[in-house]
């Protein structure tokens, strides 16, 4: 009956990380379906999540944070230049990155949540490595403003390549980070690269 439960519970996950890894690439244009999506997955999670509580306190950082994102956005497209720009937006991914992993196993969140510290959740530093990489990424922009501002002809009749390719590079790290969110429902013990993730922090 378990095993039964156990398989219908984790098809239902599949098709609903598919739906929902999928809807973006059809709602390019329609950001408010796109945020309810993204906090529809998180409650899905969540709710999926009720025997594993530890990762519950990760799950509110994550809704914290996307929420923050909307007065982020709208104060960093009131910065004038767009240097200041991508090194906020830098220093703001590795802020999250650095909150995610230093917070999601704090006590008072456990507390709150009736969860017990049960060791390390690998996907956090997925989701971090995700972070800082996105990080790296606006801060090479910053590099190639500078670099067309020193002088507007370094690029030739071409544009700047990470400017060229921003949406792409943009979609795609939005898509693994909300894969990764998803990959909470995993269980490290059966997994091997998420083993290796664990065993890694878990080192001495």
């Amino acid at each position: 009956m378990n095993q039964t439960s156990d398989f219908l519970k984790n098809t239902a996950a599949t098709l609903l990380c598919i739906i929902a890894m999928a809807a973006p690439f059809y709602l390019n244009h329609q950001p408010d379906f796109e945020r309810l999506i993204s906090f529809g997955s998180i409650a899905i999670i969540a709710l999926f999540s009720l025997q594993r509580r530890q990762i519950l306190p990760l799950l509110l950082l994550i809704v914290f944070i996307k929420l923050l994102q909307f007065p982020i956005s709208y104060f960093l497209k009131t910065l004038d230049t767009a240097l200041v720009y991508y090194l906020c937006s830098a220093l703001i991914d590795l802020v999250m990155a650095f909150c995610i992993v230093h917070y999601h196993d704090d006590t008072a969140l456990l507390k709150l949540f009736r969860a017990k510290r049960q060791g390390y959740v690998p996907q956090v530093y997925l989701m971090a490595l995700l972070l800082a990489f996105s990080s790296l990424i606006a801060c090479l922009q910053a590099m190639e403003y500078v670099i067309y501002t020193m002088d507007p002809s370094f690029y030739g009749k071409s544009k700047p390549w990470i400017y060229e390719h921003q949406h792409a590079i943009k979609l795609t790290l939005k898509t693994l980070f909300e894969l990764s969110i998803w990959a909470l429902l995993l269980d490290p013990n059966r997994w091997k690269i998420l083993q290796k993730i664990q065993n890694k922090f878990l080192a001495p």
